[in-house]
């Protein structure tokens, strides 16, 4: 209902539906989701940041951590970002989105060595994660380490036998 209020352009009306569902569902990573997207969408980035603290507290599942780092990333703040991960990925240690985006800020901030450190934990814990075992390769390959991840690419194949994606990347 609160979409197809927003939809309709009545964006106090989808709050007030949004309200009504928090009293309903205090718990619900749905609901959570729906508010900050609705305050994202019309340009509140602090009210969206203030319901995803609140969810984090309520809720605190993989994906309410994920797109609160998603925010502070996408408003172009990486460092509040990488922030965010230290407590998501400590609640959420086999999430492997959250230890993907983790490495890939700390390239972006020029991190290489943590997010070496990070692709490595990444593959020991999430070892049937194919995005993680690509970007693992990639890191080393941008970094002239091509026999690393050739070897990377050999292990994760090893792993995950059925993985085309792997053997693609290993081809290329």
């Amino acid at each position: 209902g609160a979409k197809e209020k927003w939809l309709g352009g009545d964006v106090t009306g989808a709050r007030g539906i949004l309200t009504e569902a928090f009293r309903a569902n205090p718990d619900s990573e749905q609901v959570w989701l729906a508010a900050v997207k609705l305050e994202s969408e019309n340009q509140q980035p602090d009210a969206a940041r203030s319901l995803l603290a609140k969810a984090r507290e309520r809720a605190g599942t993989e994906r309410v951590w994920m797109k609160s780092v998603l925010l502070e990333r996408n408003l172009g703040l990486p460092k509040e970002a990488l922030a965010l991960l230290a407590p998501a990925i400590k609640a959420h240690p086999r999430y492997w989105k959250l230890l993907l985006m983790k490495a890939q800020l700390e390239q972006e901030l020029e991190l290489t060595d943590n997010a070496r450190e990070t692709l490595v934990r990444g593959v020991k814990v999430c070892a049937d994660c194919v995005p993680i075992w690509l970007e693992a390769a990639r890191l080393e390959e941008r970094h002239g380490l091509v026999s690393k991840a050739r070897s990377l690419l050999e292990v994760g194949r090893l792993k995950n036998v059925n993985a085309p994606r792997l053997w693609l990347e290993a081809v290329r």
